[in-house]
C-alpha cells in the first residue's frame, strides 16, 4: 500500500493513560477507510512522576527533557515497562490488532546525540527501519512506537515524541501527521486557529506566539511538511479539525 494511505499519530503522555471510546471509534473508522496507522506515544507525565518519586531533578529546556543517566533509566522503564504495555492492553480490550515496537527491534530508530550532549542522553532520529514498519502494517497491525533511539554504539537516547512522529511520517511517506495534545489546537491571542500556513510556522516560534511544548510541535510540523508529508494537524481528537497545516506544494 502506498504512503498516501498512511497516517502517523502522536499521542501525549496524558492521553496514553486512558484513551476514551471516541478515540477508538475514530481509529476504527480510519481503518475502515483503508488507512494504515502508526502511533507514537509519549509518556512525559508518568516519567516526571517517577523521577519526582525517586528524587531525580526534572529539567526542561525549550520543551525538551534534559536526560542524565538516571533520568534515561527511568525514561526507558516508564515508556517500555508502563506506558506502552498499558496502551497495548487498551487496544486489546477494543479488539484492535496492534504491535508494540521500540528502537531495539531490528534497529527501528537509529539516532545520534543532539547539541553536543548539552541535554544529556537526548537524541534525534537519523534513520527509520521502514521495512520493519511496512511488514507490521502489511499484516494488518497498528504499529505502536516508543520515542527512544539507539546510536551506532548501542547507547539508548531519549527522543521527543513529536520529533519521532515527524521523522517516521517522513520516512514512511505518510499522507498526514496528527499531533494529539491536551488542547484544541494552536492558539493566537487566546483563539484556536483553524489553519496555519507553512510560512507562519517559523514566525509563530520566533515572535513568541507559541511557547513551551508547542514549540517542538510546530518545529516538527514544519519539518514534516518540508519533507513530503501533505498535512499536519495539532488537535485534541482524531476527527476534530484542530489546527491544520498544509505544505507549500500540497
Amino acid at each position: 500500500m502506498s504512503g498516501t494511505n498512511r497516517i502517523v499519530i502522536k499521542i501525549g503522555g496524558v492521553s496514553c493513560e486512558e484513551l476514551d471510546d471516541t478515540f477508538f471509534l475514530d481509529l476504527k473508522k480510519l481503518q475502515q477507510q483503508g488507512k494504515e496507522i502508526i502511533i507514537v506515544h509519549g509518556g512525559g507525565k508518568a516519567i516526571t512522576h517517577w523521577m519526582e518519586n525517586l528524587a531525580i531533578p526534572v529539567e526542561i529546556k525549550n520543551g525538551l527533557r534534559v536526560t542524565n543517566e538516571k533520568a534515561l533509566a527511568v525514561t526507558k522503564m516508564v515508556l517500555l515497562g508502563e506506558v506502552q504495555p498499558s496502551l497495548l492492553q487498551q487496544f486489546a480490550r477494543q479488539k484492535i490488532k496492534c504491535l508494540g515496537l521500540n528502537a531495539a527491534n531490528n534497529k527501528l530508530l537509529s539516532a545520534s546525540q543532539v547539541q553536543q550532549g548539552s541535554l544529556g542522553f537526548v537524541g534525534e532520529i537519523k534513520t527509520v527501519n521502514t521495512e520493519l514498519l511496512k511488514d507490521v502494517l502489511d499484516q494488518g497491525y497498528i504499529a505502536i512506537v516508543a520515542p527512544l533511539g539507539v546510536d551506532d554504539k548501542g547507547q539508548w537516547l531519549n527522543i521527543n515524541a513529536d520529533d519521532t512522529a515527524s521523522k517516521i511520517a517522513e520516512a514512511m511517506k505518510a499522507e498526514e501527521l496528527i499531533l494529539m495534545t491536551e488542547v484544541l489546537g494552536v492558539k493566537k491571542e487566546g483563539e484556536i486557529l483553524k489553519s496555519l500556513s507553512y510560512q507562519e510556522l517559523d514566525l509563530f516560534i520566533e515572535n513568541g506566539t507559541v511557547s513551551g511544548g508547542m514549540i517542538p510541535k510546530l518545529k516538527c510540523a514544519h519539518y514534516a511538511l518540508r519533507n513530503g508529508v501533505k498535512q499536519v494537524r495539532v488537535t485534541l481528537g482524531l476527527t476534530m479539525q484542530g489546527t491544520k497545516m498544509i505544505g507549500e506544494g500540497s
